[in-house]
């Protein structure tokens, strides 16, 4: 038989299989912050460009959600995790920015 939402649980499935896989290529040294970032984009709806002054904005949350102290030149290091989320195609770029292709809310990381 047949079961209500069956369908749409298995496509959460697999985008988290997904999700997963392409966060485990991310460099280890910076995969805590690059997973921290993805979550924190769980505040934007899927398909919508984020200004990467956004991203900056975001950068102390960021950091905290990494369980790394906020520090000088934190910009540097949310601009190499948005390059790690880039190179893992979880985002992509836009025109004054990101575009968030993924549904990171659905993700259990």
């Amino acid at each position: 038989s047949h079961r209500p939402g069956h369908g749409l649980n298995a496509c959460f499935v697999v985008q988290e299989s997904i999700v997963a896989s392409s966060l485990r290529c991310v460099e280890e040294s910076q995969r805590v912050g690059v997973e921290a970032l993805f979550e924190v984009m769980a505040i934007f709806p899927e398909d919508t460009n984020v200004p990467t002054a956004v991203v900056a904005t975001l950068a102390p949350l960021i950091c905290t959600r990494a369980g790394m102290d906020p520090q000088p030149k934190l910009h540097l290091k949310a601009r190499a995790w948005l390059a790690a989320l880039l190179r893992a195609s979880l985002v992509s770029k836009a025109e004054d920015g990101i575009r968030v292709q993924c549904a990171p809310g659905h993700s259990n990381l």
